[in-house]
């Protein structure tokens, strides 16, 4: 090999050798910029985590009778998250053949595994929808930014007496039609009027009004 050549083998030589060392700098300095940018945002992998499932809460439908639900404005209902934060409640009413009607919503902060009584307004529609004793489900949904899906609990709508049912069977005594004929007591106005004063005074403070049947 002439001495040309030599010189030529020595120049490619150190190129070869500098350029493998910008490109194991380069390599270096990438992985210490991705690192610096994963201390301040997460990787996707964790969020996708933290968004995959559904929101971890237990849920519970104390009453839904119609009665008691017009009678108090609100759809009661318990919470106990397993994480802590604001969330967004909503009661639905999901009758058969037909599309679920909003009851009514609210939003609240939650305490980690801590039980909370959440009472969900009812909205002028969800009056409405309750009015002429629609049967179906009473259905509470809890929504959380922080998880893909929401959380869903339900119960049957009571639909107790005097407006959407009897309070005996139909063939007893208490629901037996009177002759057209049949006289009237002389107190019947008095006592009819005592008796809706203290179902009405029940019905607004309490304690509310029952009937005894045992003796």
């Amino acid at each position: 090999m002439g001495p040309r050549s030599k010189l030529a083998a020595v120049r490619g030589s150190l190129t070869a050798r500098r350029c493998a060392a910008g490109v194991v700098a380069g390599a270096i300095g990438f992985a210490a910029l991705s690192g610096i940018t994963g201390l301040f945002e997460p990787s996707s992998r964790a969020r996708s985590v933290v968004a995959a499932g559904t929101v971890p809460v237990q849920i519970r439908l104390p009453s839904t009778s119609r009665g008691d639900l017009l009678a108090g404005n609100a759809v009661p209902v318990g919470l106990r998250p397993s994480n802590g934060g604001r969330v967004r409640v909503v009661a639905r009413l999901r009758r058969p053949y037909a599309r679920a009607t909003e009851l009514g919503h609210t939003a609240v902060t939650l305490t980690a595994s801590k039980w909370r009584r959440v009472s969900i307004p009812l909205s002028s529609s969800g009056r409405r929808a309750l009015s002429p004793c629609p049967s179906g489900d009473v259905v509470v949904t809890v929504v959380d930014s922080r998880f893909a899906s929401a959380r869903s609990s339900s119960r049957r709508l009571h639909l107790d007496a005097p407006a959407c049912a009897r309070f005996f069977a139909h063939d007893t005594f208490w629901n037996s039609t009177l002759p057209a004929d049949a006289p009237l007591d002389p107190n019947s106005a008095g006592v009819t009027k005592q008796l809706v004063k203290q179902v009405n005074n029940g019905m607004n403070a309490g304690p509310r009004p029952t009937i005894y049947t045992y003796t």
